[in-house]
């Protein structure tokens, strides 16, 4: 039956209580073991009325004023949301009904759910944040209790001591704020499924999220000096807000991971500080040192190698959030390759046996970066107390070194993103618009960077590069996050890289044309620079093609799938990319990413799957991530965006020089037009209201008169209407005589109207389509046509991936571009013009 009394859990719930009657143990309570306590009953009813006439009486026979007849009112509870969470948007409109303080609770945190949340962040995290050494982890809770127990609620409460890893409350509780959303029974536990709603798995994460910072919180007011763990949990949480679009907040907490790890002395080894004699000395932690006399002894033992080797992954792992979460100016890295001193992470091997090897630094002091070798030899001129790793496999105290084939997955990781961070500023500060020498001069900084990926790539032993019997092996071996997140990295600077070197609407070009907006040099041979170009462009799609297949591969094929918010971004650029060349297929002439394959020379890594259909899975992936990763909501809306915009500007190119333009424009050519497929793809992976919105609701109104439906130019009865008002005209209307109105007062001083645009800054499509007022109508002008076309934007910046880096939702970040004058081909295809 059910009571009309609640208990006290439930009603503070506001959930159903279901129970035998008053004083009986509810079924809620009784799931979750916890203890069931009822209020006091209040007065209602007969009891009511009573108390009411009692109180006419004493009335009547005089006012009373004591206070036991004037019991004091209830205050009515405040409800507080958890810490971090905002209360209004996207995760859901409930938070988890469980309380903070039962967060550890030991009757559903199992030792075999431990191991199982130990297996997702090794699927998932096991690269970003390597420093968990897997059988110190494991040994205490695989001696507990046997893999298939399952969870007994009416059994007594254990001791959380004994069933719990080895670390303390906030580190484990960021532990399961970035696991529990893959965990089925935590999900459910913190997010029921009901008739009207399926569970959210991003309640259960911002739940633990909430309870680590209430525990951080509380071990700072305890004035304790910083440790490893407090970093490492600090490093969970701000992975935890990258994920849920709280770029600010996660590069905030890096940065204060990044600071404690340097009180700390974690990012200098006294055997490669190349100051040993400065005074200043590290907080109270020092981890064990191989570079000195305990490195020449014989006595490094395999704990102590262990130690040191959590401590400097601790720091790689600061190292590898703040490059991915920095920007040019407004965040910029706080640590510099050459302010490390200390030995990039060992080899997964080597880290779990604990065996003491040697590694590389990530900067050679002699000028390279990112070598095998650490530093010149002691006494040496500009010498470091490092050694240089040239043709010696162990040093003096005979412990090895690894290097060259023998190099860690993660180590690699650590350099490809030291480049990752590299091209990212490189990008932000304009790319090759802000260059002095052309992107095919070996003096430009964009030669410099390509020559660095490439030669990164070379230098991959034939174990880790990409191709399919390399996947399927290191899937099968249990090593395919890293090998994953190293290729996923490398693919995502490539795209970036060779997406500067085509232009954002080729109408009138093609791949060895080279971008509209650069302005070739006349010295250079035409030949070599059409070569240049038309590689770019092959290199481009190729990237693509090879990240798209990759995800296939792990995911068709093994059901494997990595979620992070760099691999999820190396997609959403493989679907753009893929995207692009649907829409301008004469852009891809082999075929990686358009509908037809044309055999190309490398092939890509799935043969049997054209253009298109790698786009849609592309797609899907990322709708599939859009569950635990809201990033990937944006991405997804970003892609429909740019595909309408794209469909539009070609038909308008159409339009416009139809009458004028030639022919051979491989925007006027006529060819097969697979767009239609990419439109088909995306309503099926996005949910039908935001397809609505995204394709069709959120385009602009068109102006009197016209149509946005695709139709024939010769057929189209159009009058062309003025301007909505507060805009200006570029050009004038038909039949009218007044000149070209110049640009908007508002425009930069450096913004052009030739194409050649600024960075950052492109002229607006202010004005109507010039087209016929009627059938048979005079048509526009050629000067209004070249003058509609000039304000189109032609460099493709890097807007979307500023954008990831900022790491909030891609329209906040617009907005905020778009209030300083700065609207780029993102802010243009979202605004639909």
């Amino acid at each position: 039956m059910r009571s009309s009394i609640a208990c006290a859990r439930c009603r503070r719930s506001k959930v159903k209580c279901v129970n035998n009657g008053v004083n009986t143990t509810c079924r809620a309570c009784e799931t979750s073991g916890r203890e069931c306590t009822y209020p006091q009953p209040a007065v209602t009813g007969a009891s009511m009325a009573a108390a009411r006439e009692a109180a006419r009486r004493e009335i009547s026979g005089g006012p009373d004023t004591s206070e036991a007849h004037h019991p004091p009112k209830r205050q009515r509870v405040k409800r507080i949301l958890p810490s971090g969470h905002t209360g209004t948007k996207d995760v859901s409109t409930k938070e988890s009904m469980r309380a903070i303080v039962d967060a550890l609770d030991p009757t559903l945190l199992k030792p075999h759910v431990w191991v199982e949340l130990f297996d997702i962040w090794n699927l998932h995290y096991s690269t970003d944040l390597p420093f968990i050494h897997h059988p110190t982890f494991l040994k205490q809770l695989r001696q507990l209790t046997p893999a298939g127990e399952v969870v007994d609620f009416n059994s007594p409460r254990p001791d959380r001591g004994s069933t719990m890893p080895p670390a303390p409350d906030f580190w484990l509780l960021g532990f399961l704020a970035l696991t529990a959303k893959f965990h089925l029974l935590l999900v459910t536990h913190h997010s029921p499924r009901s008739a009207t709603r399926p569970s959210n798995p991003l309640i259960a994460s911002h739940y633990y999220a909430s309870a680590c910072r209430v525990r951080l919180a509380m071990a700072a007011s305890e004035d304790a000096p910083p440790d490893l763990h407090r970093i490492q949990a600090l490093q969970m949480l701000a992975f935890h807000d990258w994920m849920s679009d709280q770029g600010l907040k996660a590069w905030s907490g890096t940065g204060t991971a990044l600071r404690y790890a340097q009180s700390l002395g974690l990012h200098i080894e006294a055997s490669l500080d190349d100051e040993p004699d400065a005074r200043c000395v590290p907080l109270h932690y020092d981890p064990p040192d191989f570079g000195g006399e305990s490195r020449r002894s014989s006595s490094v033992t395999s704990i102590a190698f262990i130690e040191s080797e959590v401590a400097r992954r601790t720091f790689w792992s600061v190292f590898i959030f703040d490059r991915a979460l920095s920007n040019s100016k407004y965040r910029p890295s706080v640590v510099h390759p050459v302010d490390v001193h200390v030995q990039l992470p060992s080899s997964e091997q080597t880290f779990t046996f604990g065996r003491a090897v040697r590694t590389a630094c990530i900067v050679d002091k002699r000028g390279g970066h990112g070598t095998n070798g650490s530093a010149k030899v002691e006494g040496e001129p500009g010498h470091s107390r490092s050694k240089s790793l040239s043709h010696e496999p162990t040093d003096e105290g005979g412990v090895p070194w690894e290097q060259g084939p023998n190099e860690g997955v993660v180590s690699r990781y650590v350099k490809a993103i030291d480049l990752y961070g590299k091209i990212l500023l490189y990008a932000d500060w304009g790319g090759r618009k802000r260059e002095v020498y052309p992107p095919y001069s070996p003096h430009s900084s964009w030669a410099g960077l390509h020559a660095q990926l490439s030669a990164f790539r070379t230098s991959l032993p034939r174990e880790l590069t990409l191709n399919p019997d390399n996947i399927s092996a290191h899937i099968t071996s249990r090593t395919s996050t890293s090998y994953i997140a190293l290729h996923s990295v490398l693919l995502l600077c490539g795209v970036m890289l060779n997406r500067d070197l085509v232009s954002f609407l080729p109408l009138r070009t093609g791949p060895a044309d080279g971008p509209t907006d650069q302005v070739h040099s006349s010295t250079e041979d035409a030949k070599e620079q059409k070569l240049f170009w038309e590689t770019g462009a092959r290199e481009l799609f190729r990237s693509a093609r090879d990240l798209v297949d990759l995800q296939r591969i792990c995911q068709q094929e093994w059901n494997i799938a990595v979620e992070t918010p760099i691999v999820g971004f190396s997609v959403y650029l493989a679907a753009l990319i893929g995207v692009y060349a649907i829409n301008f297929p004469w852009m891809d002439p082999n075929g990686y990413m358009s509908q037809t394959l044309q055999t190309p020379n490398p092939p890509p890594l799935d043969k049997a799957s054209t253009g298109l259909e790698a786009a849609r899975f592309a797609m899907e992936v990322l709708s599939h991530l859009r569950a635990r990763l809201p990033k990937a909501s944006g991405w997804l809306h970003t892609l429909a965006a740019t595909h309408r915009y794209f469909m539009r500007t070609r038909r308008d190119f159409k339009r416009a020089f139809c009458v004028y333009g030639d022919k051979t424009m491989p925007g006027l050519a006529e060819g097969r037009d697979d767009s239609r497929g990419i439109e088909i793809a995306l309503r099926d992976v996005l949910p039908q209201t935001d397809a609505d919105d995204v394709l069709d609701d959120e385009m602009p109104d068109a102006p009197d008169g016209e149509s946005f439906e695709e139709e024939d130019p010769e057929d189209k009865p159009i009058t062309v209407a003025p301007p909505p008002e507060g805009r200006q005209d570029k050009w004038n209307a038909i039949n009218a005589s007044a000149p070209a109105a110049p640009p908007p007062p508002h425009a930069p001083a450096h913004q052009s109207t030739n194409g050649a645009h600024g960075h950052g800054s492109f002229p607006r499509r202010d004005a109507p389509l010039p087209v016929r007022e009627s059938v048979g109508g005079p048509p526009a002008s050629r000067e209004q046509a070249e003058a509609w076309f000039d304000g189109l934007p032609m460099y493709w910046g890097a807007d979307d991936w500023v954008a990831f880096a900022d790491g909030g939702e891609i329209k906040e970040w617009l907005a905020r571009v778009q209030e300083r004058g700065r609207a780029g081909w993102l802010g243009t295809v979202f605004e639909g013009r």
